[in-house]
């Protein structure tokens, strides 16, 4: 099990086999409208020499658990043919020597997609009704993307927050609130204190949409906040976990 550059988690690779002739190639995009004025951008999620293979097992990507189980089966009876130049060799050195219980926090930092607050959607949705397409099922204020191990936080699972909606937004494409996050772990508030993007809750989306989106609208003043509570959780392939117990 190796660390291939660039990835978050580990690969099986085989020292037994050689490369063989292949007449395929497999190329993922992403379209990401948000990018371009004309809408025709496209995001390189990944190409390789080759057919299409499931995704690893410790994936985000990987939503439920019949494609966990999918993947888990193909990468149980197939790998890559080892090449060095590929291999992060500290980090795998590192995996190597690390106990049970360290691999476990290591692959939970692999599988979690975001990290944040998240609320309840009866209280949120009672409030701040979805007007588009799809509503967000796991509303939340995202304070970390694809945080990896050292930015998990598992110590402050479970920690609340209070979250003042200020501004809303909606371009047709994406609708969200502006919020304001005072959060009773310090941790957890210097993580919102230092994010990037603006703080916000994306509350819908049009067909074809990304939820990222949201950063990116004019948010106008609400005329009365709307007061919401947070609790800081990890959203690992398609769950949300505010329990350090459940986390390992």
């Amino acid at each position: 099990m190796v660390f291939r550059k660039g990835r978050s988690g580990p690969t099986p690779m085989v020292k037994n086999r050689e490369p063989q002739p292949c007449n395929s190639m497999m190329v993922i995009l992403l379209k990401d409208e948000s990018l371009a004025e004309d809408g025709n951008a496209y995001v390189l999620i990944t190409a390789f020499i080759g057919e299409a293979a499931p995704r690893e097992p410790w994936d985000p990507g990987n939503i439920n658990e019949a494609e966990r189980q999918e993947c888990e089966d193909y990468w149980n009876s197939h790998a890559l043919v080892y090449n060095e130049s590929l291999i992060d060799l500290e980090k795998t050195e590192a995996f190597a020597n690390m106990s049970e219980e360290e691999r476990q926090i290591e692959l939970l930092g692999a599988k979690t997609e975001y990290c944040g607050l998240f609320l309840d959607s009866e209280s949120l949705y009672s409030q701040a009704p979805a007007t588009l397409e799809h509503q967000i099922e796991h509303p939340h204020v995202t304070i970390g993307y694809r945080p990896g191990v050292e930015n998990l936080k598992l110590d402050q699972l479970g920690s609340g927050a209070k979250i003042t909606a200020i501004g809303y937004g909606n371009n047709g494409r994406v609708e969200g609130l502006l919020v304001r996050v005072e959060a009773d772990d310090p941790a957890v508030q210097q993580a919102c204190d230092n994010y990037e993007v603006p703080l916000h809750i994306t509350l819908s989306h049009a067909e074809g949409a990304l939820a990222k989106e949201t950063g990116l609208l004019e948010f106008q003043e609400l005329d009365e906040p709307i007061e919401l509570t947070g609790t800081y959780g990890l959203f690992v392939q398609g769950k949300v976990v505010t329990d350090k117990t459940e986390a390992k």
